[in-house]
């Protein structure tokens, strides 16, 4: 009778053994305790999650060179006059673009990439605002639909209520482009104005005058010893008018 008994503490001791034994590895825990592993390649969990693309927020092109947003529509990009208002750009870009309908494409793509370069933080993006005709940009627009903060405003860049609603003067940097080539002109005008609309544009935008009423300037206190205050409390004092003249061409 002992002789099973042996052979049953041996059975036992084989099966606990086999049972302390995962991926060929020995261990403490019970065969209930252990949980099969998702991934048999040796990533550990927390590493796994980060090969989880689903749920992670790409920000970045397959590049890695540009900053990427998903296709959006160009309706949800269009503001109109009273939107643009309300925004308060300031520190953006404004591309005045004169285009019609037709007119070929001089792919804006390649103006607004520069200006997304992965090496800028995405807080230090420039918001770029297009002054132009919808139709023109529409044919552009496939080009344009993952490339963050731009703006379209439906209007006429020689139109002084469309360029006050973006706040030109307030802009770090205004572009004036055409896409109208000589064959677009009349034939009863001289070919060379065919950059007219451009040149009045630049022009338009000099004589302009604004009343600044959305931009500040920061002061610090100064002591009463008259030593500034690193640190201390900012004055905000209100600029006076501007003129077109300082608005960067």
């Amino acid at each position: 009778m002992p002789i099973p008994i042996v052979k049953k503490n041996m059975m036992s001791k084989e099966e606990n053994g086999a049972k302390n034994m995962m991926n060929g590895r020995p261990t403490n825990k019970s065969t209930a305790q252990q949980k099969p592993s998702k991934l048999e390649v040796g990533i550990a969990d927390d590493q796994a999650k980060d090969f989880d693309f689903a749920k992670t927020e790409m920000k970045y092109d397959s590049t890695g060179m540009f900053h990427w947003t998903p296709a959006r529509s160009i309706e949800d990009c269009i503001l109109d006059r009273n939107q643009a208002a309300m925004t308060v750009l300031n520190g953006h870009v404004v591309v005045c673009l004169f285009a019609d309908p037709d007119s070929p494409l001089i792919g804006l793509r390649n103006l607004v990439m520069p200006l997304r370069a992965s090496n800028f933080h995405y807080h230090e993006l420039k918001h770029v605002v297009i002054v132009g005709s919808v139709d023109y940009i529409k044919r552009e627009w496939k080009t344009l639909q993952n490339l963050p903060k731009i703006s379209i405003v439906n209007g006429s860049p020689l139109s002084r209520a469309d360029l006050r609603a973006v706040n030109v003067n307030l802009c770090d940097m205004c572009i004036i482009l055409s896409a109208k080539v000589n064959l677009q002109v009349p034939s009863n005008e001289d070919p060379t104005l065919a950059d007219k609309e451009a040149i009045l544009a630049s022009l338009n935008i000099k004589a302009m005058t604004f009343d600044d009423s959305n931009s500040f300037t920061e002061q610090n206190v100064s002591s009463p010893d008259g030593l500034s205050t690193m640190g201390g409390p900012i004055v905000l004092k209100r600029q006076g008018p501007v003129y077109g003249t300082s608005v960067p061409l």
